[in-house]
């Protein structure tokens, strides 16, 4: 017997919903074995750095960028800035097959560029689940906030003049 479509579909959105009621506590995936929980992710320093850099780029020209284009010292905790997803401030192209070992390549929103210039505020966490944005904090900053104002004072100068 052959299932249908319908009836994958069915058990698979049964599973994710019963593994979402689970989600602040995780679970053990029934399919793939894997813990599975909702992250509150902040948004922190490297993230904020890796914006200001990307926006820094797009402005020179205006394109998709790989991470290791936009990394500087091939700092690790950088990669964090794919994150910024979540948060709508960068979008990520189709375009995967670019020298990028898979992680993609990303390119500043409008909303992005307005908070790598200090002049818009987004939420300080996002909530993510199964690789998605679910939900968001009420508390929102200002990249200034999450650099402080010296650093984004100095980063500013040298990457946004």
């Amino acid at each position: 017997m052959r299932l249908t479509q319908d009836i994958i579909d069915l058990v698979v959105k049964h599973l994710r919903d019963e593994l979402f009621e689970k989600k602040h506590d995780g679970a053990d995936c029934p399919i793939c074995t894997r813990k599975v929980k909702m992250y509150k992710r902040k948004l922190n320093k490297d993230m904020a750095k890796f914006l200001v850099m990307l926006v820094s780029k797009f402005r020179e020209e205006r394109r998709f960028y790989a991470t290791n284009e936009i990394i500087q010292g091939g700092n690790k905790n950088a990669t964090d800035g794919i994150y910024l997803v979540h948060w709508g401030l960068i979008e990520k192209s189709d375009d995967t097959n670019r020298g990028t070992q898979g992680l993609g390549l990303f390119r500043p929103t409008q909303d992005g560029i307005s908070f790598a210039l200090n002049e818009t505020v987004v939420p300080t966490h996002a909530h993510i689940f199964l690789g998605e944005k679910v939900g968001e904090s009420f508390d929102r900053c200002y990249i200034a906030d999450v650099l402080g104002k010296n650093d984004y004072s100095v980063l500013r100068g040298h990457w946004l003049s």
